[in-house]
C-alpha cells in the first residue's frame, strides 16, 4: 500500500496503530536490530528458499517452478494499490517478485508477526496480497506459528500484514467465529469427480457452505464469487451472489482442460468473500476455500474434438481487423506413447466457424476447415497434434458487426460410428468500440542492478480502449537503433516479464514494453539492467526536499536511490516508522499541522543501509 496518510481519519489513528505494533524506532529511524529487509535468491525446479534477515521467508517446493528465476524480497510498495478501508495496516508492504509468476505447487510465504501487537477478541491478524494494478485479497487461510504469519500461495506479488475487525454481536460476551466457508465439494456431470479425462466438456458443479460467522466490520455489500484459477476478472465463473448467513452457494459451469496443459494438469477453484471499499468503491477479496481437481489429457483413442480455447469477448475499433484463434484437442489425433498421431485425408475432423447476427436464431457457416489444415503445434513447446488450432482473420470491423457472435463446431466420425458427432465451443461476442483511447501506462518498468546468473523482472500497468496487447522488447547497451521482441525468459506478452539468467555481457542491456490497440501504439519508458559482480550498497542520489503546503493539500516526498536490487524502503516521521511507508515516494494527502515534522527514509539491501536527509513538512 502506498502510504496515503490522509486516508486514515487522523494521524492519531495511525500513531496508535504503530505504537501497538512497536512501529516506532529510535535514533532518528534506526533499524532496531531487525536486519536487512532485502534478499535475492535464484531458484529453479529443485525448489529452495529465500529469506531476509528481517524475517520474511519464501519456501518453494520441488517442481513448483518450471524454469530458473531470481526471487527478490524487499520492502517496496511501488505500484501496490491502497489497502481497503476494512483493513488496518500492521506492518510494511513487502514486494516478492517476479510479479504474477504462477507456480504448479503451492509456495509458502512467511511474514514476521509485528512485535508488541495486541489484538482484541474481535480482531484477526492476516496476510493480504495484491498484484500491480489490481486489488488486495485478504488471505483467510493465514496461520500464525512460531512468531510468523504463514500462508500458501500460487503466485508472487505484494504482501502485507493486516488487522481485520469483525462486527460484535450485541449481548454476546464470547465472540462467534469469523465468517468463513466450512465445506467445498466438486461434482462432474452430477457425480463425484474422479480425475476425469477431458475428452469433452464437463458440467462442473461447485457447492460451498458458509459457517454463518461474522463479517468484517467495514465490509460493504458482501457477496460470494467463484473463480477457476487465480482471483482475477477473466477467471470468474458467473455473477456474484449476496451473502446470506448459512446459505449454500452453488455454481455450475462448463469446464475444459486448459490448452496450456499439454498432458496432465490441475484445475484449481477458489470461492471468496467479496467486499466493496466504501472509500474507493474498488473490490477487495477475502479468501475462502480452494479445491483442486486433477485432470488428464485424453490420448488413448480417437475422440470427437473439444474446443479448449476460444475468446468469449472481443473489443475492436471500427476498421480494425477481427482476429479469432481456436485451439482444439482430439479428432483423429491421439497419444501413442510420447507422440500424437497426425490426421490423414481419410481420417480427420472437420471444424466449422459459425456466426450469428444480433437478433438472429440461426447460425451461419463462415469457414470450413479440415484437421489437416490446422496448425499442428500452436503452443510453444507442445508436441505436434497434442493441441491443434486455427487463426481466423475476418476482415475489418464496422458498426454493423457490433453484437455478432462466433463459435466453432468441431465434428468427427469415429471409426465405430455410422455418422459424425460434433462438439460446440464457447461463444465469442464482438463489441465494436466507437470511442478508442490510445494505450498509456500508469506504472512504468524500473531499472535494476543484478548479479551475474540472476534474472531480472519488470512489471507495468497499462490501459486503453480496447485493452492493449503487450510485447516486451530489448536492444543492446547504448544502442539507439531498432528494438527487437524478446525471445527468452517468461511473460514476453504480459504485464510481468522475467528475463533469462543474465551475465556480465548483458550489462547495460535496454528493455521496454510496447502497448498496442486500435488507437495506436505506445512504448513504455526505457529501462536498463546493470550486471555487476558483488553487491553494491545503496546510495541516495536525490534527497527528499523540504515542503511547505497549505492545510488540506497534498505533500509528496520523493527519493532516488541506487544499488544492487532489491532495495527496501522505510519512511519515518521523526523516530516513528510509518507502516506502509515502503516506497521511493511518500504521499501525504490532506496535510494538517499534526502531520508536520521531520521526514526521512531508510534505504537498504543485503550490502548495507543508508538514511536520507531529513525533510521538513
Amino acid at each position: 500500500m502506498r502510504v496515503r496518510l490522509g486516508e486514515w481519519v487522523a494521524l492519531g489513528v495511525l500513531v496508535a496503530l504503530l505504537a501497538a505494533c512497536g512501529g516506532g524506532g529510535s535514533d532518528g529511524g534506526s533499524d532496531g536490530g531487525s536486519g536487512s529487509a532485502s534478499a535475492a535468491t535464484t531458484l529453479g525446479a529443485d525448489g529452495g528458499s529465500a529469506a531476509t534477515a528481517s524475517g520474511v521467508k519464501v519456501l518453494v517446493p520441488p517442481g513448483a517452478m518450471a524454469q530458473d528465476a531470481t526471487i527478490r524480497i524487499a520492502q517496496d510498495d511501488t505500484g501496490a494499490p491502497p489497502l481497503p478501508a476494512w483493513t488496518a495496516a500492521a506492518g510494511p508492504v513487502v514486494a516478492i517478485t517476479p510479479h504474477g509468476a504462477e507456480f504448479s505447487e503451492p509456495v509458502t510465504v512467511r511474514l514476521p508477526v509485528p512485535v508488541g501487537l495486541q489484538l482484541q477478541d474481535n480482531q484477526r491478524l492476516l496476510i493480504a496480497k495484491a498484484q500491480p494494478g489490481g486489488e488486495w485479497e485478504v488471505l483467510g487461510d493465514t496461520v500464525t506459528r512460531n512468531g510468523q504469519l504463514e500462508v500458501a500461495v500460487r503466485s508472487f506479488s505484494y504482501f502485507a500484514p493486516v488487522v481485520i475487525t469483525y462486527l460484535p454481536v450485541p449481548g454476546v460476551t464470547v465472540l462467534p467465529q469469523p465468517y468463513a466457508f466450512s465445506s467445498m465439494t466438486l461434482s462432474c456431470d452430477g457425480s463425484p469427480c474422479a480425475n476425469p479425462e477431458l475428452v469433452r466438456r464437463i458440467q462442473m458443479t461447485v457447492t460451498v457452505t458458509p459457517n454463518g460467522g461474522l463479517l468484517p466490520a467495514s465490509c460493504v455489500n458482501p457477496r460470494v464469487g467463484l473463480w477457476q484459477g487465480a482471483v482475477s476478472p477473466g477467471n470468474q465463473q458467473g455473477a456474484f451472489e449476496p451473502v446470506g448467513s448459512g446459505t449454500v452457494f452453488t455454481r455450475s459451469f462448463g469446464l475444459y482442460l486448459p490448452a496450456s496443459v499439454l498432458n496432465d494438469g490441475t484445475a484449481r477453484f477458489n470461492v471468496v468473500l467479496v467486499c466493496t471499499d466504501a472509500t474507493t468503491n474498488a473490490l477487495s477479496y477475502f479468501t475462502g476455500l480452494g479445491a483442486e481437481l486433477n485432470l488428464r489429457r485424453a490420448g488413448i483413442a480417437r475422440t470427437v474434438p473439444t474446443v479448449v480455447q476460444f475468446p468469449t469477448a472481443l473489443e475492436v475499433a471500427p476498421g480494425a481487423p477481427v482476429v479469432l484463434r481456436g485451439l482444439l484437442i482430439g479428432g483423429s489425433s491421439y497419444r501413442e506413447s510420447n507422440v500424437y498421431r497426425a490426421p490423414t485425408a481419410e481420417d480427420q475432423a472437420t471444424v466449422y466457424l459459425e456466426r450469428k447476427n444480433p437478433g438472429d436464431t440461426v447460425w451461419q457457416v463462415l469457414e470450413t476447415r479440415t484437421q489437416m489444415q490446422a496448425n499442428a503445434a500452436p503452443l510453444a513447446g507442445s508436441l505436434a497434434w497434442a493441441v491443434w488450432g486455427y487463426d481466423y482473420n475476418l476482415g475489418a470491423a464496422n458498426g454493423a458487426a457490433n453484437g455478432m457472435q462466433f463459435r466453432l463446431r468441431a465434428c468427427y466420425r469415429l471409426p465405430t460410428a455410422t455418422s459424425e458427432a460434433c462438439n460446440i465451443g464457447p461463444l465469442a461476442t464482438l463489441t465494436v468500440v466507437q470511442q478508442t483511447v490510445a494505450p498509456s501506462f500508469t506504472q512504468q518498468p524500473r531499472a535494476l542492478l543484478v548479479q551475474p546468473g540472476q534474472t531480472a523482472s519488470f512489471s507495468v500497468v497499462a490501459g486503453g480502449t480496447p485493452a492493449p496487447t503487450l510485447q516486451w522488447q530489448t536492444r543492446a547497451a547504448n544502442a539507439t537503433g531498432d528494438w527487437v521482441d524478446v525471445t527468452d525468459g517468461s511473460g514476453a506478452t504480459s504485464a510481468n516479464y522475467t528475463t533469462a539468467a543474465l551475465q556480465l555481457g548483458d550489462n547495460g542491456r535496454q528493455y521496454r514494453v510496447l502497448a498496442r490497440n486500435a488507437a495506436g501504439s505506445t512504448p513504455s519508458e526505457t529501462v536498463t539492467v546493470s550486471v555487476a559482480d558483488g553487491l553494491v550498497a545503496p546510495t541516495i542520489t536525490t534527497q527528499p526536499a523540504a515542503l511547505t503546503v497549505l492545510a488540506g493539500s497534498e505533500a509528496v516526498f520523493a527519493v532516488t536511490a541506487s544499488g544492487t536490487g532489491p532495495l527496501s524502503y522505510q519512511w519515518y516521521l521523526g523516530d516513528l516508522a510509518l507502516n506502509g511507508g515502503n516506497g521511493p515516494q511518500l504521499r501525504v494527502t490532506a496535510a494538517t499541522a499534526a502531520l508536520g515534522g521531520l521526514y526521512a527514509v531508510r534505504v537498504s539491501n543485503s550490502a548495507g543501509t543508508v538514511l536520507s536527509d531529513r525533510a521538513t513538512l
